[in-house]
């Protein structure tokens, strides 16, 4: 099962919630694609993902069982938008 991850990197504890819960991911055998928009984040949170992991919305779509969306309402609403 691949779990696809949507954060607003906006959000104050976005990092400290991604590497949860791909932590998480991994500890049960799971894989994971990440959204795009995380290169727009620190280069230090960057180093911590394989960055084969780290795909477009489109390519997170299709690839993904399961998505995950961190933020808040407004990142709920444009998930569901673009997962569809």
């Amino acid at each position: 099962m691949t779990i696809g991850i949507i954060p607003n990197i906006t959000k104050s504890e976005v990092n400290e919630i991604i590497e949860r819960i791909i932590s998480e991911i991994v500890k049960n055998d799971l894989d994971y694609v990440l959204s795009d928009s995380i290169l727009n984040t620190s280069p230090d949170l960057l180093k911590k993902f394989d960055n084969s992991k780290i795909v477009s919305l489109d390519k997170l779509s299709s690839m993904s069982d399961m998505v995950v969306s961190i933020g808040g309402d407004g990142t709920m609403l444009n998930t569901a938008y673009s997962v569809r």
